[in-house]
């Protein structure tokens, strides 16, 4: 054997391995993009419009922004929500993603207990924790103990199912005059992204289920039956289902929602015959931040979750998944690249190449949306991908080992895309860029010198990896660029080196994605008590010369010019304004209405070295609908130089938003030091 053959032998049986190791070690960063392409599947059903149709026999009732809005800020009083349940007594099962987990006043907490007794078919639902503040009674694991699943057969001593050392229950009162108990706790995958739900999780020696499956237990009177053994949950029957050897179902979601919203209920509006159907009653409100990321949607209620996996389970449609088809599709990938690359002909070549990956992007979409099977294709096209760069790689070196060189000098320091586009036009390589219109993100850790106090090096070094990982993959996600990390800070480009359309609604996007990165590692971080991190983020829009920046020895791809200055001021700007991020008015024209609602005008100002205006955006915050109509008042009364009664107006709601606290100091300064020429647009001399 000669020694080209001993070596894309050797060559493909280690990329097959690696690529297969991959496959089921699940390696970080590879695993999170691997995820994010099999998600495209959801995405290709969607645009054919093939999403399963859920259960009419399932409602969910929203306490969405309308039903807020008509009774008051969450948490509502017991009171009235016992007389949301009144309303519900016709219903086969009520199902609550909420927890009453502290006693409220007497006499709604009395009210609430005696409708949950007349009512007589809620299941309440209750918290998972890793740590608590205090222990379960002996009363309340008694009570609970009744919720547990009650067919299981155990196979072994140990079972390797999650468990918890703590939950957070409802009252005790609540507990007892309810039909019953579940989990509401669910997990992400390792990306973040939920696309699983729990079978069960263990606490004090008992296997709890959750909420879906604890309302078709009762309202289809069919008791699950649990095998257990040192894997986890080896065999799980119910309603028809046979899940083997797994702890958790992967989701299907559906293309809507069978919902009516609280308020028609408590309204007397309704007009669906909620009789005898299984109802679950959840948060979907945005300002609530009971959300959760999924391949349908980065900002899905969480009470959607245990929607989906009801519908699943009752109609039977979860999705599959089989370790040997998706080895048999690497099987045959692998059988027709070593064919195509042993072609001389090069048109045929490249005909074959083309027709893997269609073919295998094709078979795992019919299988996804005929048979509800779900490959893993996206490591199908890794091995794919590695096996032809691999095999054209060892062709090319025997046929232009000189060009081979120059090619791997390049793609040692040019991103992918950039070397395809090399290839195509070798000026690509020159000094100097283009002018074009780029969206720019700047994010800026706040803080961060103090929380890496007494950290070593190395530890340093993994809290930034660890923040900065979802914060990359939230840009990556939205076909942004990374342009550079700088200390704890970074800045990404959109819409360039290539072109991509709504790349102002992308960066804001990404945006909001790093937003709820950084909430999740807080989340964790006060469960080891541990400061929060805080972000600061300034988007803008505009004119940049973009391209290969440096000297002829070394150079990057980068952006430079005013519509990059103008973020970072933004960046910088978010302080003073006490907010998590700041967005030019130029970026917020072009977003969506879906996007643009969330956002509020925040001031309109002259940047320290820029002549132009430039108006600032960013969230609404915790504000209620009156409190943004007095913020919007103030604001009306500022443009004009009304700054007294505009300061009295934003005082009275800076309690609830620091950026309105913000604008009560600006107020005091232009009291203190009229501007004669007024127009509303005030003049920042620092950056």
């Amino acid at each position: 054997m000669d020694k080209r053959s001993l070596t894309t032998n050797g060559g493909v049986l280690l990329l097959i391995a690696m690529v297969m190791a991959g496959y089921f070690v699940k390696p970080g960063i590879i695993e999170h993009m691997a995820l994010a392409i099999d998600d495209g599947k959801y995405s290709v059903r969607s645009d054919l419009g093939l999403l399963p149709q859920p259960s009419a026999d399932i409602v969910l009732v929203e306490i969405d922004e309308a039903s807020i809005n008509e009774f008051g800020r969450w948490p509502w009083s017991r009171g009235l929500f016992s007389r949301l349940l009144a309303t519900l007594g016709d219903a086969s099962v009520v199902v609550l993603d909420i927890v009453f987990s502290e006693n409220s006043n007497i006499t709604d907490d009395h009210l609430l207990k005696l409708q949950l007794e007349k009512q007589g078919n809620v299941i309440l639902g209750f918290f998972m924790r890793q740590f608590a503040s205090q222990i379960q009674s002996l009363n309340m694991l008694d009570e609970i103990e009744d919720c547990a699943y009650q067919d299981i057969e155990l196979v072994g001593a140990r079972v390797a199912v999650r468990e918890y050392p703590y939950i957070e229950s409802n009252i005790l009162d609540f507990t007892r005059a309810s039909l019953s108990c579940a989990v509401f706790s669910t997990e992400p995958d390792s990306d973040g992204i939920f696309r699983r739900y729990p079978l069960g999780y263990l606490f004090s020696g008992n296997l709890f289920p959750p909420l879906a499956i604890q309302s078709l237990t009762y309202s289809q009177n069919n008791e699950a039956q649990v095998v257990l053994d040192k894997q986890g949950i080896k065999s799980f029957r119910f309603l028809g289902n046979h899940i083997q050897n797994q702890n958790y179902i992967k989701l299907n979601y559906f293309s809507k929602i069978h919902s009516i919203s609280a308020k028609a209920l408590l309204n007397n509006t309704n007009i669906i015959d909620l009789s005898g159907k299984t109802v679950l009653i959840g948060l979907t409100d945005l300002g609530i931040y009971d959300m959760r990321p999924t391949p349908m949607d980065p900002v899905t209620p969480g009470v959607y979750l245990h929607y989906t996996a009801a519908n699943n389970l009752l109609l039977n449609n979860i999705v599959k998944e089989f370790v040997w088809l998706d080895l048999f599709l690497y099987f045959l990938i692998c059988v027709s690249v070593l064919f195509t690359s042993r072609l001389t002909s090069l048109p045929k070549k490249l005909f074959l190449y083309s027709l893997i990956p269609t073919l295998m992007f094709t078979l795992s979409n019919l299988t996804f949306i005929t048979f509800d099977v779900w490959l893993r294709e996206s490591y199908g096209y890794l091995l794919y991908f590695l096996l032809v760069a691999f095999l054209e790689t060892i062709n090319f070196i025997y046929t232009s080992k000189d060009a081979t060189k120059m090619r791997e000098a390049f793609s040692s320091y040019v991103s992918p895309e950039l070397v395809k586009r090399i290839g195509e036009d070798a000026s690509h390589l020159n000094l100097g860029g283009d002018e074009k219109e780029i969206t720019v993100l700047f994010a800026d850790l706040r803080g961060f010198t103090k929380i890496s106090e007494g950290l070593s090096p190395t530890e340093l070094v993994a809290l930034l990896n660890q923040i900065f990982e979802p914060l990359t993959q939230a840009v990556i996600h939205h076909d942004g660029m990374l342009d550079k990390y700088m200390g704890d800070a970074l800045m990404a480009i959109f819409n360039a080196p290539l072109d991509i359309e709504n790349h102002q609604e992308k960066a804001v996007k990404s945006l909001m994605d790093m937003q709820l990165a950084i909430h999740k590692i807080n989340l964790n971080r006060q469960q080891n008590n541990l400061p929060n991190i805080k972000l600061g983020i300034g988007v803008n829009s505009g004119l940049a010369v973009v391209g290969n920046i440096g000297s002829s020895i070394r150079f990057s791809y980068t952006a430079l010019g005013d519509a990059v200055n103008v973020a970072s001021r933004l960046e910088s700007l978010s302080k003073f304004y006490q907010c998590p991020y700041l967005i030019s008015g130029d970026v917020f024209d072009v977003l969506p209405e879906s996007l643009a609602k969330q956002l509020r005008f925040i001031d309109a100002i002259y940047v320290l070295g820029r002549e132009q205006i430039t108006r600032l955006y960013s969230g609404v915050g915790q504000l209620s609908e009156p409190e943004l109509n007095t913020y919007q008042q103030a604001h009306g009364l500022y443009k004009k130089g009304g700054f007294i009664n505009a300061q009295k107006m934003w005082r009275s709601i800076a309690n609830a938003d620091p950026i309105s606290q913000a604008m009560v100091g600006r107020c005091d300064v232009l009291i203190k030091k009229p501007v004669s020429d007024w127009q509303g647009n005030f003049k920042f001399d620092h950056k």
